[in-house]
């Protein structure tokens, strides 16, 4: 913020950072604009992965996490359900980037991701 006799005044941004910005939120509609999501290292393992199949288990997830996954992980298979609306937006870090999940265990904690497309 600027000061201009007395008054604050915000300070413009140029015509380039503007230009910048709205080529980025184009990218990455899908998320808010300042705000990370707790899933965004996942979506960053998937993005830099080249491979077709990607079997984890939770204790791997976990650790690209680098927190642990909520108790409706291990208990219900919905939680990695391919959801594209509603309140599962942890999906979008593997969807956002091509990736569906399947074949998941819940008994043997694994889950396998196959690159769509």
């Amino acid at each position: 913020m600027r000061e201009h006799q007395g008054i604050r005044q915000p300070r413009r941004q140029s015509p380039g950072w503007t230009s910048f910005r709205s080529f980025w939120q184009g990218c990455w509609s899908a998320r808010s604009v300042g705000k990370v999501s707790k899933y965004e290292p996942f979506l960053q393992f998937f993005a830099k992965s080249d491979e077709i199949l990607i079997t984890l288990s939770f204790a791997q997830v976990e650790k690209i996490l680098s927190a642990p996954l909520p108790p409706s992980a291990h208990r219900h298979p919905a939680w990695w359900a391919n959801e594209t609306s509603g309140t599962h937006t942890h999906s979008n870090s593997w969807m956002d980037v091509g990736y569906h999940t399947e074949n998941l265990d819940l008994n043997a904690q694994t889950v396998s991701f196959r690159k769509i497309g």
